[in-house]
């Protein structure tokens, strides 16, 4: 499984474990919040950075 780091609908970042994924958010703000990511979130998203180059 994968979880994401999202500021309101805005994916920032995707992690392996969630428990990094939690204390990310709680380091960054009440307005960041995890939750996990489907398949087909995921393949979205590493479509996007590695074959488009849209890594922000």
């Amino acid at each position: 499984m994968s979880y994401g780091l999202f500021r309101g609908d805005e994916h920032i970042y995707t992690y392996n474990y969630k428990h990094v994924a939690e204390k990310q958010a709680s380091t960054l703000g009440s307005e960041f919040y995890v939750r996990e990511l489907t398949f087909e979130e995921y393949y979205k998203r590493m479509k996007e950075i590695y074959v488009e180059g849209k890594y922000k």
